[in-house]
């Protein structure tokens, strides 16, 4: 099983995500979730950009229109590069192919969570409403 720790640095934390391929996108009335083949999770419940690798950004809404969430259909399949959580809630994950999406944080609402796989190693991260992380770690 993949250690699930956080890295810190100066502006938030670098996430283990890195290496992980998208195998599912699912879509219900309020958040767009994103399942890696290593059981993590990445849940999206506020708008979002979705910067493609050579097409123009795209601002998405999970709770809008479900045929509007298409242009996220983009991502399935890719490895994820790097993710990282900022102090200030918010959220980026870049892939392999130079596309990547960015969730803001300081919203009402928690914005995204992401959560690996259970028991000793686990890890989930939550941007909290107001722009701060929730983050739990399975180490003792």
């Amino acid at each position: 099983m993949t250690t699930m720790m956080i890295t810190p640095r100066e502006d938030g934390w670098t996430l283990p995500v890195a290496g992980s391929r998208i195998t599912r996108l699912c879509v219900d009335n309020q958040s767009v979730r994103l399942l890696c083949e290593n059981m993590i999770e990445i849940s999206i419940e506020e708008s979002f950009t979705l910067y493609p690798a050579s097409r123009r950004a795209q601002v998405l809404d999970p709770a809008g229109d479900a045929m509007d969430l298409a242009p996220a259909l983009q991502i399935m399949r890719q490895v994820i590069r790097e993710g990282t959580a900022f102090s200030d809630g918010r959220l980026e994950i870049e892939f392999a192919d130079d596309s990547r999406i960015s969730v803001p944080g300081g919203t009402d609402f928690e914005a995204w969570t992401i959560s690996g796989p259970g028991g000793p190693d686990g890890l989930k991260v939550v941007s909290i409403p107001g722009g701060d992380l929730a983050i739990w770690t399975g180490h003792r």
